[in-house]
């Protein structure tokens, strides 16, 4: 309508201290699996129209990673293009 091209999206995520101890990680692992795999978690985001997808923590921090760095790259980009065009 604006003759832009772009989307949205959302995110949730849970994140711990570094060097948290194993034990208490696997714990916290183990509970945020349960929590997304019940029911209520289910009917929760359904209810509000939130889509729903779980990712480990490795790969919840790498894909997280590949679309802050995607968006440093594009936000040096627009000051680079507004600093050259004195828009």
């Amino acid at each position: 309508a604006i003759g832009t091209k772009w989307a949205m999206g959302a995110w949730r995520g849970l994140a711990a201290p570094r060097n948290l101890p194993k034990a208490i990680e696997a714990r916290l692992r183990a509970a945020v699996e349960k929590a997304y795999q019940s029911k209520e978690y289910a009917d929760f985001m359904t209810q509000r129209g939130f889509g729903v997808g779980y990712q480990g923590p490795d790969d919840f921090a790498h894909a997280r990673r590949s679309v802050l760095c995607a968006g440093r790259g594009a936000a040096r980009r627009d000051r680079w293009h507004h600093a050259t065009t004195r828009e």
